[in-house]
C-alpha cells in the first residue's frame, strides 16, 4: 500500500486536485463493493454500486468501465449460480438500465449525440486505425501509437534508460513515446517523466540517473505483477469462479479501456497510467497474493521499498524544479 500511494503519478493528481482523484478513491470502495457482491447479491452492497457508479460516470467519462464491468459480474454471477432468481434479474437489469440511463442524461452523452453524432466525442479528433506491423502514412499527429504490435507489445527498456523522460516535439522523440508499455513504465515511476507543465521539469543529470536506477528496480517489479496475473488465472482454472475472478475483470476491463482509447486517438497523451489506478485496491491485492507465492519474498519487499525511497528522492529535484 506504501508503494502504491507513494507512487508519483498519484501523488501528483492528487496535487493538482484533478476529478481523477474523485474517481480512484471512490474506485477503492466500488471495488471493495465488487468482491462484497460477489460473495452474496443482496441489496445493501448493490444499491451503493449502482449510485455510486451513477455518479462517478457523470464526474468522469471512463467511470463508465465500472458500469460495464458491473453487467460482466451480474453475468458471472448468473454463469456460477446457475439459478433462474427473476426477482434478482429483474432487480439487475434496472440496476444497468438506470445507470446507462442517469449518464447519459446528466453525463452530456445524449447532448453530444445530438451535436456530434458520438456519444463519446471528446476535444480530439478521431484518428485511422494502426496497422498490425507496418507504419501508415495517413496518422499525421504527435507520434504514439504507430504500429499495433510495435506500441502494445514492446517495452522499449532500453529507450527509457537512454532517455528517462519524454520530448513533446512532434519531430524529434524517443521511440519509448510509441510504446504503450514504456508510457505506463515512466509515469508510474518518475515525477517529471512527462515534462509537464513546464515548471515541472527538471534538467538535473543527477536525477535523471535516479530515475534510471528505479526503471531497473521497477523492472523485476513489472515481471512479478505479470506473475501475479498468470497466477490468478491458473488458480482461476484450478478453482473456478474464487474472488480472485473480480479482481481479474476490473483490471483487465481498465486496462483494456485504456489500450482501446489510446488505439483510437493515437497521441501519446492519450496513454495514462492514471486512468487505471480506479481499480488499485484489485492490483494490490492480486500483486500481494501473486508475490507471497514467490520463494523469494524478501526480495519484492527490498524493491518495493527501494523504490519508494527512490521516489522522494525524484520528488526533491522536482521541489528544486519549482524554486525559482
Amino acid at each position: 500500500m506504501l508503494f502504491w500511494g507513494m507512487n508519483p503519478e498519484l501523488i501528483s493528481i492528487g496535487t493538482l486536485a484533478t476529478n481523477d482523484t474523485v474517481l480512484i478513491f471512490f474506485g477503492f470502495i466500488i471495488s471493495y463493493l465488487f468482491i462484497k457482491h460477489w460473495h452474496k447479491a443482496t441489496l445493501k452492497y448493490e444499491l451503493p454500486l449502482v449510485l455510486g457508479i451513477a455518479f462517478l460516470g457523470i464526474t468522469k467519462g471512463n467511470a463508465l468501465v465500472f458500469g460495464i464491468a458491473l453487467v460482466a459480474l451480474f453475468g458471472l454471477e448468473f454463469i456460477r449460480d446457475r439459478k433462474w432468481n427473476f426477482k434478482l434479474l429483474g432487480r439487475q437489469a434496472l440496476s444497468v438500465v438506470f445507470i446507462f440511463f442517469f449518464v447519459d442524461y446528466f453525463g452530456s452523452f445524449f447532448e453530444k449525440q445530438q451535436k456530434h453524432g458520438n456519444a463519446f466525442t471528446i476535444n480530439q479528433l478521431k484518428q485511422n486505425s494502426p496497422n498490425l506491423f507496418e507504419e501508415d502514412t495517413l496518422y499525421d499527429g504527435r507520434k504514439g501509437v504507430t504500429t499495433v504490435f510495435n506500441s502494445y507489445f514492446k517495452l522499449r527498456f532500453a529507450s527509457l534508460i537512454e532517455m528517462p523522460y519524454n520530448l513533446n516535439s512532434s519531430t524529434f522523440y524517443p521511440i519509448h513515446r510509441t510504446s504503450f508499455w514504456g508510457q505506463m513504465f515512466g509515469q508510474f515511476s518518475n515525477y517529471t517523466f512527462e515534462r509537464y507543465p513546464a515548471s515541472w521539469v527538471s534538467e538535473n543529470n543527477d536525477n535523471f540517473n535516479f530515475s534510471r536506477v528505479n526503471y531497473c528496480l521497477h523492472l523485476p517489479l513489472f515481471l512479478f505483477m505479470l506473475f501475479s496475473l498468470a497466477a490468478g488465472i491458473y488458480r482461476q482454472i484450478k478453482q473456478p469462479y474464487n474472488p480472485e475472478l473480480v479482481h481479474l475483470l476490473l483490471i483487465f476491463a481498465f486496462t483494456f479501456f485504456v489500450a482501446r482509447y489510446s488505439y483510437i486517438y493515437r497521441d501519446f497523451s492519450n496513454m495514462k497510467v492514471i486512468f487505471i489506478y480506479p481499480v488499485l485496491y484489485s492490483i494490490i491485492t492480486l500483486f500481494g497474493n501473486g508475490s507471497s507465492k514467490l520463494k523469494f519474498e524478501k526480495l519484492v519487499i527490498f524493491l518495493l521499498l527501494a523504490s519508494t525511497f527512490l521516489y522522494q528522492i525524484n520528488f526533491i529535484y522536482l521541489i528544486r524544479a519549482l524554486i525559482p
